[in-house]
């Protein structure tokens, strides 16, 4: 169960606090799978010069080269929290990537790894769809590993039906303006 008030949010390379916790979660990241949830970069790569801000200033605007997005068309939203303090704490994203054809987008979540388990996942998908709907995006496919069974979880919570189990994960269709959130 949530027990802070979290909120989604557009990149923001401005503030200190963000960079600090988005860097701190790149870190957990990287230490659970080897990689960042940062498109391609490393930590190094995010801690260097004006990489942070230019990274989420291309999310923010739309301008990130990450496939299949549109230019100037908002495909990012990262879900935040207040800290003790006033900071801003990174907790996950949120991340569209459109078909060419109009209405269906391919939809995403990830939650950083300490703050799983506290039902962040299904508030931010739940959180998220209205956003989605707004920018055209019905219906939503989402595709998570096999063993990811909380993701599953997540998926089905906000009404998510599987499709077909694709090699080694499970794709599923959400109908976004028909979602509701079951559990």
């Amino acid at each position: 169960m949530v027990m802070t008030t979290a909120y989604l949010i557009t990149p923001a390379p401005g503030d200190s606090s963000l960079r600090a916790s988005f860097l701190a979660a790149m870190r957990e990241f990287e230490a659970e799978t080897g990689h960042t949830d940062a498109g391609g970069l490393s930590v190094a790569d995010l801690e260097s010069g004006d990489c942070f801000e230019n990274y989420a200033a291309g999310l923010r605007d739309g301008t990130s080269l990450r496939r299949g997005t549109r230019p100037l068309h908002t495909a990012d939203w990262w879900w935040c929290e207040r800290g003790p303090g006033g900071g801003v704490t990174y907790l996950g994203r949120a991340s569209v990537c459109h078909f060419l054809e109009p209405g269906g987008a391919n939809l995403d979540f990830a939650i950083r790894p300490s703050r799983r388990g506290q039902g962040h996942g299904t508030a931010l998908l739940a959180a998220v769809l209205p956003v989605a709907r707004a920018r055209g995006v019905d219906p939503a496919y989402l595709i998570c590993d096999e063993a990811n069974t909380a993701a599953r979880y997540v998926i089905e919570a906000c009404g998510g039906a599987e499709l077909h189990h694709p090699a080694g994960g499970r794709r599923y269709l959400l109908e976004v303006a028909a979602s509701t959130l079951t559990a």
